[in-house]
């Protein structure tokens, strides 16, 4: 009988284009973006969705998300 060829499954961090560069970036971001947005800020949540954007926006975007929700329900900040 053949061997069977040995597999290894590859540990992926699925996390792990999040480096710290692009969360400082995003953080960053997320403290500047208000001054720029001005009404559209409501909308930035949703660049999060898009397939393509850069982490550091993805971060950003959940940052300004987060803060939102927390302001609103929360009653934080």
């Amino acid at each position: 009988m053949a061997k069977r060829k040995k597999t290894t499954r590859s540990r992926r961090n699925p996390a792990g284009s999040y480096s710290k560069a692009n969360i400082a970036l995003g953080t960053t971001l997320a403290s500047v973006a208000p001054r720029f947005a001005g009404g559209n800020m409501q909308f930035l949540a949703l660049l999060a969705l898009l397939p393509k954007m850069p982490v550091a926006v993805k971060v950003m975007s959940t940052a300004w998300a987060t803060k939102t929700l927390s302001q609103r329900f929360l009653g934080g900040e």
